[in-house]
């Protein structure tokens, strides 16, 4: 597969500054937008999947509260990536981050712009080990949640 000059100069800078999590040179890269330790002072950071310096998608992640990673959001931004693997790269570098900074668990919520696809995520996470939980339907309010505990002998 050919890459353009400024997509392996992108992913050399990538690694200089430490932020690359994973990447298959022959198809992709995932970079946070700042560094480990930004991370956990600012507790918010974006996580970043590139195809040949493309962003074809996202997760944001957040900490509420000490030991947990609060997943905002996960995103791929074009039908024509999904179902291809790279939410679930993106969520074992998650996991990743996670374990590196021991994390107990990792948790999201459900929201309603979720709905018509909640088969599709329902799967997504569960096979990844998350639990899904839905609550009542109720308007202006997350309708579920997924959590994921972490083990503790890391």
């Amino acid at each position: 597969m050919f890459f353009n000059r400024k997509f392996l100069k992108e992913i050399d800078l990538a690694k200089k500054r430490g932020n690359i999590i994973h990447s298959d040179f022959k198809s992709f890269y995932i970079e946070m937008n700042k560094s480990n330790e930004e991370f956990l002072k600012d507790t918010y950071c974006k996580i970043i999947l590139k195809i040949k310096s493309k962003k074809i998608g996202y997760t944001s992640l957040s900490v509420y509260q000490p030991g947990e990673l609060f997943i905002d959001d996960l995103h791929i931004d074009d039908n024509h990536y999904e179902n291809k693997g790279y939410g679930t790269e993106m969520l074992d570098t998650v996991k990743k981050i996670a374990e590196i900074n021991k994390f107990n668990r990792i948790v999201g919520d459900l929201s309603e712009k979720d709905m018509d696809h909640m088969e599709k995520l329902n799967y997504f996470y569960s096979k990844e080990g998350f639990t899904v939980t839905y609550y009542e339907k109720q308007e202006g309010i997350n309708i579920g949640r997924i959590e994921l505990f972490l083990p503790k002998n890391r």
